[in-house]
């Protein structure tokens, strides 16, 4: 599994991670699948030390990122997730109890719960059984918002989907409505969400003329998840990537229907996976081209 070793790839995952809260989904095959949630990387060095303790190299490892920006100077830092040879669990639970309690503007106080929370991604989580028709209905929320003077990402999600992803700036203007305009209701952070559904909704049935089934919400939740770019998609072993305006075209312009067709046209690099199949992924050089600036930046 060279893709979880390189350097490249911790970095452009770090750039996209450093601040939000990080889950990790391990696929085990003895023990099954098991979800790490509320944990933190600060330092580029600490992706590839994750994947490491995960033991990546060996199995599936799937990485997703909170959609909510955190600034996590205001917030007591999550433990460890081993201390020694022995698993950290009981300091694990015990922050997992104080993040819930982070939800909450009485806990907090409303200046520093404001101050923790500085924004929230919009995202339109688009799967179909048919990946071509999937990002059909990407590309039309993606030229609607253009029009509407945003600026979406499409990201294909290695798996049966596609997202398109507004940065919490952009998505505040998209949505009319901030973290400020509803700290005085009950769970603030819940009402916003809703808000961003909502927001969601109207945008997809305007761009594409239809119902709005195929959708998954989960990432306007509270504490909503997407996976995060250049990881790996833990089922298939394909790279979660964003696409440039020229890999959009290409997708235009051909016909595709399962993960592996979308990889074989945006991919000009093979790899092995988890399960010692050779599979197409981005060549190094193309990870690195896209994050040059970070490479000579200290993290």
């Amino acid at each position: 599994m060279e893709w979880y070793s390189r350097r490249e790839v911790a970095i452009a995952m770090w750039n996209r991670l450093h601040n939000h809260e990080v889950k990790w989904l391990v696929d085990d095959p003895e023990i099954g699948e098991f979800g790490i949630r509320n944990t933190r990387v600060s330092r580029q060095d600490d992706v590839l030390q994750w994947l490491q303790i995960l033991e990546a190299q060996k199995r599936p490892v799937g990485v997703y990122l909170g959609t909510n920006v955190v600034d996590w100077s205001q917030i007591d830092l999550p433990p460890r997730l081993r201390e020694g040879e022995s698993w950290n669990r009981e300091a694990r639970k015990e922050y997992q109890q104080l993040w819930k309690q982070y939800h909450d503007p009485e806990f907090m106080g409303e200046e520093k719960f404001l101050a923790t929370w500085r924004g929230k991604m919009m995202v339109w989580d688009i799967d179909d059984e048919d990946l071509g028709e999937a990002f059909r209905i990407a590309d039309l929320i993606y030229n609607e918002l253009s029009r509407r003077g945003f600026s979406p990402e499409i990201i294909f999600s290695g798996g049966k989907g596609f997202h398109v992803v507004l940065q919490p700036e952009d998505a505040a203007r998209c949505s009319g409505v901030t973290l400020q305009d509803v700290i005085s209701e009950p769970n603030p952070l819940k009402i916003l969400g809703k808000h961003y559904r909502e927001t969601v909704q109207a945008i997809a049935v305007v761009a594409t003329g239809a119902a709005i089934y195929r959708y998954d919400m989960a990432p306007t939740h509270r504490m909503g998840l997407i996976r995060c770019p250049y990881s790996l998609h833990q089922k298939t072993g394909l790279p979660v990537w964003p696409l440039n305006s020229e890999e959009q075209q290409r997708l235009r312009d051909k016909e595709f229907t399962s993960p592996q067709e979308v990889a074989a046209i945006l991919f000009s690099w093979t790899t092995e996976n988890w399960w010692a199949e050779t599979v197409p992924t981005s060549p190094m050089s193309e990870v690195w081209r896209r994050h040059q600036w970070l490479f000579s930046t200290p993290p």
